[in-house]
């Protein structure tokens, strides 16, 4: 198979280097960057397109879009139009303008298509999920599920405030950058029916994007969920506390463990996660999960359909936060 790496910053160049760790295929990049393309040409022996029409000449049997969020759905529109099967860095847009022609597209086509969301790889949420899904916890009742991260301290080679997170126009933002956690709490617990969100740029960081986001949902299956994400916080955090009729479950990246509580033992279990867990482990499984789905022609777990559920929420959680008021989203029962 040709892969064709459509933007190669750090995390095209993160699918590159796994791809190649994969050894799936042949690879090509194509990238506006001049720099950046000279670059990954030389460290890693391919060859580099500045124009998108020579690269997708070359005939790529898939297309990874890793541009800017606001350039995913018309880069991936032409990469379907000359047949390729897609993998899209989250989030799968900034809007819903053009998403259900894709999927139109995609599906005429045959095409399989992915949405990276990595966090569903990473252990934590695995065993989660897992929990989740045995008896263990009993009826849900309520989940609090949040990233706390300093976006200044992102990508310290950057101007944080000239980067696509700082800029809405590009897709920026935390509700859309940091769209892992809302991602996971539709993966956890099912399509919500309301949206609450109190979400504001503080004017901490001299960007134009919001900055930190509340949001409530309600569940069609009845849970309470709280989601917080933020660009301000000093200390890195990701956690997850889900409170059950029969167990307690918490989560925290830092401390590398899940923990739950089981109520009639009265006893804690804890699960943690592999010693020295290398963090790339989550790209590279989630990589060779869609490789291994193209090859069997195979549905994926998040295809652009799948994808378009999660940001509709975060869209609506952007849309209450405007009006001051909950927001009924497409998951909502008739």
């Amino acid at each position: 198979m040709l892969f064709l790496i459509m933007g190669l910053g750090s995390i095209g160049q993160r699918h590159l280097r796994n791809l190649l760790s994969l050894g799936a295929g042949e690879i090509i990049g194509y990238d506006v960057n001049e720099g950046i393309r000279h670059k990954v040409a030389d460290e890693h022996g391919i060859r580099t397109y500045g124009q998108m029409e020579q690269a997708l000449a070359k005939g790529p049997d898939v297309a990874l879009i890793c541009t800017p969020t606001s350039l995913h759905i018309p880069h991936a529109l032409v990469a379907a139009e000359h047949g390729c099967h897609l993998f899209i860095e989250k989030p799968l847009s900034h809007s819903l303008d053009q998403v259900d022609l894709l999927i139109r597209i995609t599906s005429a086509n045959n095409l399989v298509t992915m949405v990276g969301c990595n966090m569903r790889f990473h252990p934590g949420p695995l065993r989660i999920k897992s929990i989740l899904d045995s008896a263990a916890m009993g009826r849900v009742y309520f989940a609090r599920i949040q990233t706390c991260s300093y976006l200044p301290g992102w990508r310290p080679w950057q101007d944080y405030r000239q980067s696509y997170s700082a800029r809405p126009e590009l897709g920026g933002g935390c509700v859309l950058d940091c769209i892992h956690e809302i991602d996971l709490a539709r993966w956890y617990l099912g399509e919500p029916k309301f949206v609450y969100s109190i979400t504001r740029n503080l004017g901490a960081l001299g960007i134009d994007a919001e900055e930190i986001s509340e949001v409530l949902c309600e569940f069609n299956s009845g849970v309470v969920g709280s989601i917080h994400l933020d660009y301000v916080s000093r200390s890195y955090e990701r956690s997850a506390h889900i409170i059950g009729e029969k167990a307690s479950l918490f989560w925290s990246y830092k401390e590398a463990a899940v923990l739950l509580y089981l109520a009639e033992k009265e006893a804690w279990e804890r699960y943690p996660h592999p010693l020295n867990y290398d963090t790339n482990l989550m790209f590279a499984d989630e990589l060779a999960y869609f490789v291994s789905c193209v090859q069997k022609s195979q549905r994926t777990y998040n295809e652009v359909d799948e994808a378009r559920r999660t940001l509709t929420l975060a869209l609506a959680a952007k849309e209450s936060s405007l009006k001051g008021q909950p927001v009924r989203t497409g998951g909502a029962e008739s």
